[in-house]
């Protein structure tokens, strides 16, 4: 029998034990109290009718029972008794209406817009462009200042050695258009680099003076910053001390050479191409030159400040050939004061404006980046030109019968060298470099007979 029909017999009985006044509790006999409706006995041979519906069937006021016949319909016999009897019944409290849950509206953020920036350059993207040799360079000084000296018993002229005979700096000097992390050291011997002639009294009783070399040597470090795109690079040199000394005639140089502040900033970048510009400054932090002439002393102060703005491009053709080079202008941004003691006075020396032209083209004839030992072998060729732009400045001045005439001799120059040198790599930090230069113009447009440089570079 299924639970509906086993509940609508509980209800019938309990009609029949109510119709018949018997009482007794619908839980000890095991069915729901109902309301009271009459079942007529059916006709011989049909079957009963069913109860009817309790909705349809009248209900007497006050009947406690007709208000839990809307029960009928669960059938449940546990759940039709406990919705009836009032000690089991429980009380569930009507939930309150909540007001609908509203999420509130975020307003839309949108994130800043990333700056555009150049890729770190330790990036393995740029690899190829980090590891490609700096350039040799070949500079020891344009526009040169002499001293014309006449005297009734002799003449004489003289390469003088401004800034301990370090003169001016260059970009293309160990350097590439390429911001890095490094410190260096270079050795420049420039052979015969400083001419002195001299005649009657101002020679004296010595020998001739030949021209005389010079030895530089520049310490340094390049450091990047912004992520790779910006450098900065400090160079200090300094010379073997210039002296000349004959019997009527003494110059002094000094040692100590320009300190040069050098920044950088990477304009263009791809994976074999590069282009790079910045701005150098040259601090007059150098020695002056003092001379004697007889009785008479003259000093040349070194005072100037340089200005050198630059560009420069980088491209590699294939994986073991590279090509570089700048553009460069050298310009003074006031003048040296000259003096002649006694008596004569003094005076102020602009030096004149050059510009730069370097190029340079290496191929790597052996290279393994990741052995030990040695790592790369690349030969170098290099051309550099250096211009005037403008006639010399001169400063003259007369003690007596003396005269003596501050200025550059060969007034404008074109100078054109050679360089050649050998690049070896050890490791991925540390190159060891060799090369030479050879003037290809005479006379006054060769400022040197041969220079040889050695540098060192450690790259971090």
């Amino acid at each position: 029998m299924s639970k509906r029909e086993a509940a609508r017999a509980c209800a019938v009985v309990a009609v029949l034990f109510s119709f018949l006044g018997i009482s007794g509790s619908p839980r000890a006999i095991g069915a729901q109290q109902a309301d009271p409706t009459v079942v007529l006995p059916a006709p011989d041979g049909d079957e009963p009718d069913a109860p009817p519906d309790s909705k349809s069937l009248p209900r007497e006021p006050g009947d406690a029972a007709s208000a839990d016949s809307q029960m009928e319909d669960v059938l449940d016999p546990d759940e039709l008794a406990q919705s009836q009897d009032p000690s089991r019944r429980q009380s569930t409290p009507r939930a309150r209406p909540q007001p609908p849950v509203t999420t509130p509206v975020q307003p839309r953020t949108v994130p800043p817009r990333a700056a555009a920036t150049a890729p770190a350059i330790s990036s393995p993207r740029f690899y190829r462009l980090a590891s490609v040799p700096e350039m040799f360079g070949d500079f020891f000084g344009g526009g040169s200042i002499t001293t014309a000296i006449a005297i009734p018993a002799g003449t004489g002229t003289a390469t003088l050695p401004t800034a301990g005979g370090a003169r001016r700096s260059k970009i293309a000097e160990n350097n590439k258009p390429f911001p890095q992390d490094r410190v260096f050291f270079m050795y420049n011997h420039f052979h015969n680099a400083l001419e002195t002639e001299l005649t009657g009294s101002l020679l004296g009783a010595g020998p001739a003076p030949d021209d005389f070399s010079v030895d530089r040597y520049t310490f340094g470090f390049e450091k990047t910053f912004c992520e790779g795109t910006w450098s900065a690079e400090l160079r200090v040199p300094f010379t073997g001390r210039f002296a000349e000394e004959t019997t009527g005639f003494e110059v002094d140089g000094g040692k100590w050479g320009n300190l040069s502040v050098v920044l950088k900033r990477l304009l263009y970048a791809s994976e074999c191409a590069a282009v790079a510009g910045g701005m150098a400054i040259d601090f007059p932090t150098g020695s002056d030159v003092d001379g004697t002439i007889g009785a008479d002393s003259f000093s040349l102060d070194n005072d100037a400040y340089h200005l050198m703005p630059y560009v420069g491009f980088m491209s590699l053709p294939d994986d073991r050939a590279f090509v570089q080079g700048f553009v460069q202008l050298d310009v003074p941004l006031n003048g040296n004061r000259v003096e002649v003691v006694p008596a004569a006075g003094s005076g102020r020396l602009d030096e004149q404006t050059l510009l730069f032209f370097d190029i340079s083209g290496g191929y790597w004839v052996y290279r393994n980046d990741c052995g030990s030992g040695l790592t790369g072998l690349a030969p170098i060729v290099e051309l550099h030109y250096t211009t005037t732009l403008e006639d010399t400045d001169s400063v003259a001045f007369a003690t007596g019968a003396a005269t003596y005439d501050f200025a550059n001799a060969a007034n404008r120059l074109d100078v054109l060298n050679l360089t050649l040198g050998l690049h070896a790599q050890f490791g991925q930090g540390l190159n060891v470099r060799v090369g030479a230069v050879f003037p290809l113009r005479n006379d006054d447009d060769k400022i040197f007979d041969a220079e040889l440089q050695v540098s060192v570079n450690w790259r971090y």
